[in-house]
């Protein structure tokens, strides 16, 4: 996994000063290099990537060769990685909380079965990190975001985000600023106890959340707080923003009884935020509630700003729903724009929740 091609080495010189000659492909992750002085070098054998970035520098690229490796892999500062096609991560990938700045290209999976683990996690000060992938996938969290101190930077795309059964797609927190392209779909599995909330901030969020995704698919679940797509919680703070763009949302939540907190998109708190759906379908859950937290029995003074487009169709619930009425320091605003919401007649249906409308405009 040394180097990739001959045109990665050519700075390396013999002992004489002149230039490389040829080189050879070992086939055991070695690479011979032949000097015009007559002199070799053959390049380390690493078993590991851990070891062939420890062995790496600033401003070095690691070349990871095809096959799977199972290793939690920790970020290098200054160090690039560069994944050959077929090569499959089995572990998280990480900064380990320390400040890095470098890239991760290529079509590498990346796959972590442990439910209490990330497949992402980035939480150094001031890191700067860009990672590409051809799939993710986690049974806990996909990725997670939450600076020690300062803010830092991430931007992750894959074409496929999918296993979740707990925790989230993505969760950002405090001062992260990420951005997460998703090129194909993202798709929870059917959860069992864990509360699943797709694209989700909290903890003070101040940063910035940018999410794209053709499609969008949960997964049902016995968890009354489960069942989200984006779930943004009542402390982010006036700095935060947060633009949500789903061309389609499928929700297949269903319980007969869920909590009336949440929908299956929520914003809340005092930041600003932009969410576009064209298609929304939500089988058991509402649709868009904003001020959610207000039921929780601890009401909030909020003050963001909401800005929906598109189309949400509820099974069982209302479409849309917002909280707030009964406390007078919110001031949290509502603006639906060029937009169809509507509320499907289903029979069985257990819930009869008749939505609140405050501060609402509906723009077209």
């Amino acid at each position: 996994m040394s180097c990739k091609s001959c045109s990665d080495v050519t700075l390396l010189s013999g002992e004489d000063g002149n230039g490389v000659q040829t080189v050879v492909d070992n086939g055991n992750g070695t690479f011979t290099f032949f000097f015009t002085d007559g002199s070799t070098f053959t390049t380390p054998n690493f078993t590991t990537i851990a070891a062939a970035i420890t062995a790496a520098t600033s401003g070095d690229t690691v070349h990871i060769r095809a096959g799977s490796y199972t290793e939690d892999i920790t970020l290098k500062n200054g160090v690039d990685i560069h994944c050959e096609e077929g090569v499959t991560i089995n572990g998280k990938v990480t900064d380990a909380g320390a400040t890095v700045v470098c890239n991760l290209t290529g079509n590498a999976i990346l796959i972590d079965t442990e439910p209490s683990n990330q497949c992402i996690e980035i939480t150094g000060a001031n890191s700067d990190i860009e990672l590409h992938f051809r799939r993710i996938t986690n049974t806990g969290t996909g990725i997670y975001q939450k600076p020690v101190s300062a803010s830092n930077k991430l931007l992750v795309e894959t074409d496929v985000l999918s296993g979740s059964i707990q925790n989230y797609f993505v969760s950002a927190r405090g001062a992260s600023n990420c951005t997460v392209i998703v090129n194909q779909h993202a798709e929870s599995a059917a959860s069992t106890t864990g509360a699943f909330a797709g694209v989700d901030v909290r903890q003070a969020f101040s940063g910035e959340m940018n999410f794209k995704c053709p499609k969008m698919t949960i997964g049902t679940g016995s968890n009354a707080e489960s069942g989200r797509a984006l779930s943004i919680e009542g402390d982010t703070t006036s700095t935060a923003k947060v633009y949500f763009e789903v061309d389609s949302i499928v929700n297949n939540h269903e319980l007969a009884s869920s909590s009336k907190a949440y929908g299956t998109l929520n914003a809340n708190g005092n930041g600003k935020y932009i969410v576009k759906v064209k298609d929304c379908y939500s089988k058991s859950r509402e649709g868009l509630v904003v001020g959610g937290s207000d039921v929780t029995g601890t009401p909030t003074s909020a003050t963001g700003v909401v800005i929906f487009e598109g189309m949400i169709f509820s099974r069982d619930n209302a479409a849309f729903r917002m909280f707030g009425v009964n406390n007078v320091a919110t001031t949290t605003r509502a603006v639906i724009r060029n937009s169809s919401l509507m509320r499907g007649v289903n029979p069985n249906a257990t819930n009869t929740i008749t939505g609140i409308a405050r501060r609402m405009v509906f723009w077209r």
